[in-house]
């Protein structure tokens, strides 16, 4: 039986694996998989309801590091000050905290820079969709290796939520 971290550390061998090859859509494929899965898991870890959706997850995540201040648990707070700090660090994603995820997402200028987490999610749809997409007007063949920099983007995105969510285990594990 394949538990957990045997499943994304196969993830990471095929999306590493696919990058040395060329394959840049197989590994985008390969770390959107990993970041949906650890940005759950981190969900999972803060003890609130995960979802199927990476919107959705990131959104959870972002309220809740939105809260901080608020809270008083210090177990919780500073496990959530090191995801805040390792997040907003690695330009995976900066809260603001006078803007609550709705509020702060509804305005695009607030995560063109950084928020990497948001911006692979974004480039990485709109990637999806314009494969699909044959412009009469404009017809060309699809030139893979355009997506080389969201390969390595998706791969730095989802290495250090590999980073972040194990680091949160051990911290948990040594607070029990």
């Amino acid at each position: 039986m394949l538990n957990q971290t045997e499943f994304v550390d196969n993830l990471k061998k095929r999306m590493n694996l696919s990058m040395e090859n060329s394959y840049y859509l197989e590994s985008i494929t390969c770390s959107y998989a990993i970041i949906e899965n650890r940005v759950k898991k981190i969900v999972l870890h803060l003890n609130m309801p995960a979802h199927r959706n990476l919107y959705k997850n990131t959104k959870s995540i972002y309220n809740k590091l939105y809260e901080l201040n608020t809270m008083t648990d210090k177990k919780e707070k500073k496990i959530l000050r090191y995801i805040k700090y390792r997040l907003k660090k690695s330009n995976l994603l900066d809260v603001d905290e006078n803007l609550d995820f709705d509020d702060w997402y509804s305005d695009k200028n607030n995560y063109k820079i950084g928020n990497k987490l948001i911006n692979f999610r974004i480039d990485r749809n709109n990637l999806t969709h314009d494969l699909a997409t044959f412009d009469d007007n404009n017809p060309e063949i699809i030139n893979f290796n355009d997506y080389l920099d969201l390969a390595y983007m998706g791969k730095e995105v989802a290495d250090e939520l590999c980073r972040i969510s194990s680091n949160i285990k051990k911290m948990k594990d040594s607070n029990d």
